[in-house]
């Protein structure tokens, strides 16, 4: 299903404990049907609990869970047995990761991208990609994808060289431009964040905590909002949509600081440039 208007597509980035992923929620009490797909295993936890206080209908709400690959114990003294029987440049340039054909998790995240599989339910809703706008899908966060796109290129490697850093980068890179330029339903990406520095001032800036310090400020070129979350002393959890300490856009959300958390005024924006477009379209063809 696609719609004439592209649906916007949002990257909210902030500190652990600043209400991010309860945010989501937010879709689901203004009647958007809200897949998250969590990379944390508590991510299920702050749905539940959400939908609890803003009295938003479970039926409204699904999550499945896909995690990077745990490290066993073994795995650990096999780590610190190379590294103390090897310098930096060996393990480096050790031709593969320990476990890295074990490292299957970001299929599981791409499959369950093209066919949600909803741990609530049990029961299988298509490729996110395809939904329409009367569904929101949210990747919950990036730093579990870092995590994912790393195993994948390295496996359990005590360090890398430069060329398995772009390696991950370019992976993460095209599996978040896939779903902000492509989902024709809402999408969100969560994201915590990072100081990095700023290449036009010299100073520094917070930028989405990628995989690896350039792409952070590459991100967000493809997303219609970046929103800077926070929790404040006064006024609990707050959006900003404008700031001189991160680069944020206001395509769809309303520009200003300490904003109230909540998706309703992107999707009224999205639902008037539908109406709009559908005019323009009638009066085009009389």
């Amino acid at each position: 299903m696609t719609t004439a208007v592209k649906t916007p597509s949002t990257l909210l980035m902030g500190p652990p404990g600043s209400g991010k992923t309860s945010a989501l929620v937010t879709f689901a009490k203004a009647g958007i049907e809200t897949f998250v797909l969590c990379t944390e295993g508590n991510g299920p936890n702050s749905l539940i609990d959400a939908a609890e206080r803003l009295n938003v209908s479970m039926d409204l709400l699904h999550w499945h869970v896909v995690k990077p690959a745990p490290t066993g114990f073994s795995t650990l003294k096999e780590m610190t047995s190379r590294i103390r029987a090897m310098n930096f440049e060996d393990l480096s340039n050790l031709k593969s990761g320990i476990e890295k054909v074990k490292m299957t998790q970001i299929d599981e995240l791409l499959d369950s991208i093209a066919d949600f599989p909803c741990d609530r339910t049990g029961k299988r809703y298509g490729d996110a990609t395809d939904w329409g706008d009367g569904r929101c899908f949210a990747l919950d966060s990036l730093s579990g994808l870092n995590t994912l796109a790393w195993q994948n290129t390295v496996g359990y490697k005590p360090t890398a060289h430069k060329g398995e850093w772009g390696i991950a980068m370019n992976l993460e890179a095209e599996i978040v431009r896939k779903l902000a330029t492509d989902c024709s339903s809402y999408f969100v990406l969560t994201a915590h964040i990072e100081r990095e520095p700023d290449q036009i001032t010299g100073g520094t800036k917070i930028y989405p905590g990628a995989l690896g310090a350039k792409l952070g400020p590459k991100l967000g070129k493809d997303f219609n909002d970046v929103v800077r979350a926070s929790n404040t002393a006064t006024k609990g959890f707050v959006w900003s949509t404008t700031d001189d300490q991160s680069e944020l856009k206001h395509s769809s959300l309303p520009r200003g600081v300490e904003l109230k958390p909540d998706f309703a005024p992107l999707i009224a924006v999205h639902k008037a440039r539908k109406t709009a477009a559908s005019s323009s379209s009638f009066r085009a063809a009389s």
